[in-house]
Order: structure tokens, then sequence, then C-alpha cells
């Protein structure tokens, strides 16, 4: 089997991020993960950071809405699985997971 550098840097840099092996995202934390959190609330909770994959910002409206951001985190753990968390003007409006346990 050939080890690439890349595939050397990922599994340092998920070392490094996640812990060897570790799953830091649980089902418990994803259910104590309440609309209304800031980004900062939720990386406490979870204990590592998020990593944002996207900002949107939607215009305001003259005298109807005023400018609405959107930023997309996402936490992954070692097996796989997945906290996806979106939040609008800088606090948690949704949030989906993937196989956590």
């Amino acid at each position: 089997m050939k080890i690439t550098f890349k595939t050397m840097l990922f599994a340092i840099l998920c070392s490094l991020i996640l812990g060897c092996g570790s799953n830091p995202i649980t089902m418990e934390k994803y259910d104590k993960v309440e609309v209304g959190m800031s980004v900062s609330d939720v990386n406490t909770l979870v204990g590592v950071n998020g990593i944002e994959r996207s900002t949107t910002t939607k215009s305001a409206v003259p005298g109807v809405s005023a400018a609405t951001t959107y930023h997309v985190y996402s936490w992954a753990n070692s097996d796989g699985s997945t906290m996806t968390v979106v939040f609008q003007d800088g606090k948690v409006m949704s949030k989906i997971q993937l196989g956590l346990k």
C-alpha cells in the first residue's frame, strides 16, 4: 500500500484536531445544541472548534428586512460521523447529524 503525502498529512491533522481515533462529537452533545447558541457556545459544548464551510449574506430590503448572514460549520469525528450547524446572524438556526452515537 502506497501512502501519499496527502494521506499522511490528513492523518496527522485529524489526530491533532480530533485526537487519535477519538470521537468527541456525540449524540448526547448534539442533542444539547439549541437554537440561539453562538458558535463559541457550540465549540465549548463539543470540546473542539468547528470548521466554517460557507458564509452567505442576504442583502437588506429597505423598509422590509435587515441584511442576514448565514454561516455553516461542521464538526467531524475520526469514524466519519459529523454534525453540521447553520448559524443565522451568529446564532444556531438549524442542525443535522450523520452517524453520531
